[in-house]
Parts: structure tokens; C-alpha cells; sequence
């Protein structure tokens, strides 16, 4: 229910600021990699129609055609009221709004400590130590989720409790808007039901085709990482062989182990950190609940305020144990295709 406002209200923000990103309800259809997986689509379809203001279906495997050019899946969940933007458009417009309200924004300036203002009335006063100076804060609100860093002492207690993941994107070259809406009649978002999913998507512009998943490399994206996203993409639409790719980037999402969106608070600093993968609307809708929290006029509490996500055994911020969960994972979406194929 809170996802139905937070999409509505990153609409209306959108419309209010006048900030240009191809914003479109286009919906989101999720293929079922499995039998079993389609089987459970009833239950969830069901589940999230007595929501207001859902509208899920789930269709067939001899409709998915209707929905994309593929005989990957074994049907899907079709959610009409899920969208898409173009989240470099979105930032640029967002940065604009905050220089005309004055705000100020200072790019590479970490914070090196928060520590407690004992000269200030507030009792949630810090003093924030930067490579450029000291700043003294009446309220700190920290956002930085996957990308909090491994060094400084301050950020221990979050990168602790949240697991950045990197994730590589591809984007074919320049299809032409006609072969795309072929593939992807509806221009839909998509993903699918695997452990180790995928998302893909035409780009805004129709004329392209994106796809993101997990990635291989630390900082640039390799061959490896390119080969394996090309075979991923070309499973699910094989008309696409031999398609060059014109872009490739990595970047990081995150996850607690609640595997929700989390903000709490801790020593008088207020958090809000790990979307699972869906930051593009919870970031936004989590960064203005905490904002609302931290000043006192929230007319409308979030449901994931809570106490803070437990931290993780071992791990200080490099997530060592991330090659055999994803190998875990690997082997029990194989299983999973293997077991529940259809009968002969």
C-alpha cells in the first residue's frame, strides 16, 4: 500500500517541480521461470488486488506474447499501475530544484566523524568533521546506503547492517523504435522470478533495449561481465543475436537482512538505507518520510520506521561471502527450472 503512495507521490513531485525524466506508467511484467513460479503468480495477484489501487493480472504462457516477443517464460505477472523513468534525467531535474531553493550541495565532501554538539541546545545536535571544514547541524539525516565506504569510523554502524550489491547494466545499440515495440509491444518494464533476476526495459527514448543484473567486476565492467548480460538478454529474446552493445556501467544497490526498505534511527542520527533494488521510488519516498520524521511534521508515519536492521556476522562493509550467495542462488534457480519444466 505505502509503494501505491510513494509512486503517486514521486508523480506528482515530478509534476509539481517540472522536471523532465519520461516519466510513464507503462507497467511492469515479471516472467515466470518456472511452472511452480507461474503456479504461485494466482496467490500474489490475488494478494496485492485487495490492495487499492493495484491492478495485477496474471497472463498465460500463450499471451505472453501479447506483453513480449519470447518464449523464455512460462507466463507472468502483468501490474499495470508500475512505471519507469530515466533516473539521470530524474537527478539532474532534482539537483536544479535544490540550487533555485538554495540549498546547498557539496560533492566529495564525506563525512569523516559525526559527533555530538554538547554547545547546542538541540539534543540531536552533531558537529559533521569534512576534508573541507566542520559543520554544525541541529539534525543529520544519513542516506548514503550503498555507498556508505569501508574506512571511516562514523559510517561503521550502517555499512554494517547494509550490503552493497553491484549490478551492471548493458544497452543494445541503436534498434530503431519499430524492432523494438516488436519485441516489447506494450514498452513495459520487465524482470522475472529467478534468485538471480534480471530487469530489463526498452530506454526511454524506444530505440534501444536495456538490461541490468548482479555484475563480476569491482569498478569498470569487463568482457565478462558484457558476455554474460549479452547471453542473459539473448536467451530471453533471441532475435537479438549478434546485436552489438553501445553502453556498459556498474553501480551499486543494496539490501539488510530484512530485505526492506529500512529507516530508523541510532545516537541521535537519523537513517534511511538499503531498497532492495527498487531505490529509483523508495529512495526518493524514504529520503522525504525521514526528512518529515527528523522535523516533526510527518502527517503520515512510514511502515518501515523501525528499529535498526540487524547487523551482518563478520562483515565490516566487503561483502566476502557475496560469490558463494550468488553461486547458492545460481543452483537453486537451475533446480528450480529443472524440476518445474512443463511435462513432454
Amino acid at each position: 500500500g505505502e509503494g501505491i503512495d510513494a509512486r503517486a507521490d514521486l508523480v506528482k513531485f515530478c509534476l509539481d517541480e517540472g522536471i523532465d525524466c519520461q516519466l510513464t506508467t507503462s507497467g511492469h511484467f515479471n516472467g515466470a521461470m518456472s511452472t511452480r513460479d507461474y503456479d504461485a503468480m494466482a496467490h500474489q495477484a490475488d494478494a496485492l488486488n485487495a490492495i487499492p489501487g493495484h491492478d495485477v493480472e496474471v497472463i498465460p504462457r500463450h499471451r505472453q506474447h501479447e506483453e513480449i516477443a519470447s518464449d523464455r517464460f512460462y507466463g507472468g505477472l502483468l501490474r499495470r499501475e508500475i512505471g519507469g523513468f530515466h533516473p539521470g534525467k530524474f537527478f539532474a531535474g532534482l539537483l536544479k530544484v535544490l540550487a533555485r531553493e538554495g540549498v546547498q550541495v557539496m560533492a566529495h565532501t564525506p563525512a569523516e566523524d559525526v559527533a555530538d554538539d554538547h554547545s547546542a541546545a538541540s539534543p540531536h545536535a552533531k558537529i559533521i568533521t569534512t576534508p573541507k571544514g566542520q559543520i554544525k547541524a541541529g539534525l543529520v539525516i544519513v542516506a548514503s546506503t550503498g555507498y556508505t565506504g569501508r574506512r571511516k569510523k562514523f559510517g561503521q554502524f550502517l555499512r554494517r547492517r547494509v550490503i552493497p550489491i553491484q549490478s551492471s547494466i548493458i544497452v543494445t545499440e541503436d534498434l530503431g523504435q519499430d524492432a523494438v515495440r516488436a519485441l516489447m509491444p506494450k514498452l513495459r518494464m520487465y524482470g522475472n522470478t529467478a534468485k538471480l533476476s534480471l530487469y530489463f526495459r526498452p530506454v526511454p527514448d524506444g530505440d534501444r533495449i536495456l538490461l541490468g543484473a548482479r555484475c563480476f567486476d569491482k569498478e569498470i565492467p569487463q568482457h565478462g561481465t558484457i558476455n554474460f548480460l549479452t547471453k542473459r538478454l539473448v536467451e530471453i529474446l533471441p532475435q537479438l543475436k549478434g546485436t552489438g552493445m553501445d553502453y556498459c556501467w556498474i553501480g551499486n544497490v543494496a539490501f539488510n537482512q530484512r530485505l526492506l526498505p529500512a529507516m530508523f534511527q541510532h545516537d541521535g542520527v537519523y537513517y534511511t538505507a538499503g531498497y532492495q533494488g527498487s531505490g529509483t521510488v523508495w529512495a526518493r519516498w524514504l529520503g522525504k518520510k525521514t526528512a518529515e520524521l527528523a522535523l516533526g511534521v510527518a502527517n503520515k508515519p512510514s511502515v518501515f520506521y523501525d528499529k535498526p536492521p540487524s547487523a551482518v556476522p563478520f562483515y565490516d562493509g566487503v561483502p566476502w561471502f557475496m560469490p558463494f550467495v550468488n553461486g547458492y542462488f545460481l543452483a537453486r534457480d537451475q533446480l528450480n527450472e529443472w524440476r518445474h519444466r512443463p511435462s513432454p
